[in-house]
């Protein structure tokens, strides 16, 4: 078996494990958990290969709230939304996990795939399950924007998660922080700026039209 086929076998294992934890297949070799009927989890492998041809799985995840998904897409540039929550099992388990490595033809292969499953049910589920709130889900994605000093990485799903739960203010205090970080003649990325630009017009046009200054600055 060459190593490309015993890479597919082994992923092929795994997801089929996974089916019995409640995962179902997603596209692009990904594994989907519906948490509530709104919450999605969503759980990718990365896969890196070593010189030997063996190779190693890190698993990551997303945790999703479909409503504020759907809303953000509606008032994105592109049309598309970024995930709400990311995390990985060594984040959860203080790096006492972090990949899973196997061999060319490793003979090891079914019970390193059973340690997997289990390390994912042991801290991936329990963490969705217990996150999966709208109120958690923003403070996650707000104190990850809130983790450096301004990197330009603001999720626009932050916003429409405040204004879904009515909470007005963070949710207009969290567009203004990232219109001015953007705003910043330092910042040099004007294309991720513009599309930023454009989601907090058309959001606060709708949401709040009374915001004449930040609708201003949005016009810059």
């Amino acid at each position: 078996m060459n190593p490309a086929m015993f890479r597919n076998d082994v992923l092929n294992k795994l997801m089929a494990s996974l089916d019995e934890l409640g995962f179902s297949k997603g596209p692009n070799r990904s594994m989907q958990f519906m948490v509530t009927n709104d919450v999605i989890g969503k759980l990718a492998f990365s896969v890196a290969h070593f010189q030997s041809a063996g190779f190693n799985i890190l698993p990551t995840f997303t945790l999703n709230h479909l409503k504020v998904m759907d809303l953000a897409k509606d008032f994105s540039a592109d049309g598309l939304a970024p995930h709400c929550v990311f995390f990985t099992i060594q984040m959860l388990s203080n790096g006492a996990f972090i990949r899973m490595e196997f061999e060319h033809l490793d003979k090891n292969v079914d019970q390193k795939i059973s340690e997997l499953v289990t390390v994912i049910k042991a801290y991936a589920l329990p963490y969705m399950k217990s996150n999966c709130s709208l109120e958690r889900i923003a403070e996650l994605m707000d104190t990850e924007s809130d983790e450096y000093k301004f990197s330009g990485k603001c999720n626009i799903n932050v916003p429409v998660a405040y204004t879904l739960l009515g909470n007005r203010k963070r949710a207009l205090g969290v567009i203004q922080r990232a219109i001015e970080g953007y705003s910043n003649p330092k910042w040099r990325d004007r294309e991720l700026a513009d599309s930023y630009f454009h989601f907090a017009e058309r959001f606060i046009r709708h949401f709040y039209p009374e915001e004449k200054q930040l609708l201003r600055m949005c016009q810059k």
